[in-house]
């Protein structure tokens, strides 16, 4: 993303790109947990970029455009496609390794849902939204204005 991490907020970072792969209770999981704003914050940034194209696109084609986009599929391509998985540490029994899950398809959705949720808070980041629209435009799955 071409971003400077702030130190205040690198803890978050790590956590976005930490999967559990062990008995905790679901939901209770930091990542998790910012993956749920995250999905949120992502939805929202992709209605209101299509939305200010109003003339363009009709209701139908914006959601069109949007719906391949904002499900799992989609974060999972933009994931592979930005080499977050080589980023994402595995967590089994309080142990750190790399991640060798079978299911990547949902971890990579998932912690590039949690690391946006990160970008939207961290306040050293100058416009994070336009940074991850413009990563959307360049990789194909937004039209330009």
């Amino acid at each position: 993303f071409d971003i400077d991490i702030d130190d205040k907020y690198i803890e978050d970072y790590d956590q976005a790109l930490t999967h559990y792969n062990d008995d905790r209770p679901k939901g209770t999981r930091d990542p998790e947990r910012l993956a749920f704003l995250g999905d949120a914050y992502l939805e929202f940034i992709v209605r209101e970029y299509l939305l200010n194209h109003k003339g363009n696109f009709s209701l139908g084609e914006m959601n069109d455009l949007k719906k391949p986009l904002v499900e799992n599929d989609g974060w999972t391509k933009v994931a592979e496609k930005i080499g977050l998985g080589e980023q994402i540490v595995t967590v089994q029994h309080d142990k750190r390794f790399e991640n060798k899950t079978e299911d990547k398809t949902r971890i990579l959705a998932r912690s590039f849902e949690a690391l946006a949720a990160v970008l939207s808070y961290d306040s050293g980041l100058n416009n994070p939204k336009e940074k991850l629209i413009d990563l959307f435009i360049k990789l194909g799955y937004l039209p330009k204005k």
